[in-house]
Order: structure tokens, then C-alpha cells, then sequence
């Protein structure tokens, strides 16, 4: 982990976070109501569906990213929380600064790579 970018690690691990939140809540209030609540989360959760999905796909190109060292990755993953937070405006507070972190990230990876 000595050649890693930490601000990349940290947007990862907050992702990542941030997707099992989203899942849980999610799952919990899908399953866990019965009748009006059921048809209510229901609908909460298909239109946040788009956010969750590209958050998801945010979080596991930022896992690969920090696994494997490639910018490409990093890149892909901070694009993804920026769409996520233009998809679902409300939950912005949550996706805005891990793209801004994963962007700061990317950019400090190119270091890290050229020291190998």
C-alpha cells in the first residue's frame, strides 16, 4: 500500500460505505413495510434506483482503481459520483465530496505511478 494514492483510498472506503447505506436503506424499506409503506418505499426506491446503480459502479471502479494503480479506473470511478449526484440532486450532499475527493485522488495517482 506504500505506492497508493491515500486520497484515493479514502474516497473508496467512503464509497463503498455509502453504497452499503444506500442498500440497506434501501432493502429495508422495500421488504420490512407492509402495505402503504411497501408502495411508498417502492417508489422512493425506483426513482433513486439510477443514483444507487451509478454510485455502486462509482465504488467498485474505485476499489479496482486502488487494487490494480490504474488512473483510467480512478477516472471512470470519480466521473461516476459526479453523474450519481447530477442523477439525484437531493443526495448530492453524500456523492459530491467523495467525487471531489476521488478527482483529488486521480489526480495525485499519477505520482504513485511514476515512482514505480
Amino acid at each position: 500500500m506504500k505506492n497508493r494514492s491515500k486520497t484515493l483510498i479514502i474516497s473508496m472506503v467512503l464509497g463503498v460505505a455509502y453504497s452499503i447505506y444506500l442498500m440497506s436503506y434501501f432493502y429495508n424499506i422495500t421488504i420490512c413495510g407492509s402495505g402503504m409503506d411497501f408502495i411508498v418505499g417502492s417508489l422512493a426506491s425506483a426513482i433513486v434506483f439510477p443514483h444507487m446503480i451509478t454510485t455502486i459502479a462509482g465504488a467498485v471502479f474505485s476499489v479496482i482503481a486502488v487494487i490494480t494503480n490504474k488512473r483510467w479506473c480512478a477516472m471512470v470511478s470519480f466521473i461516476l459520483y459526479y453523474v450519481a449526484s447530477i442523477l439525484f440532486i437531493m443526495y448530492a450532499v453524500f456523492t459530491l465530496p467523495i467525487a471531489i475527493i476521488s478527482t483529488i485522488g486521480y489526480v495525485r495517482m499519477k505520482k504513485y505511478i511514476e515512482e514505480k
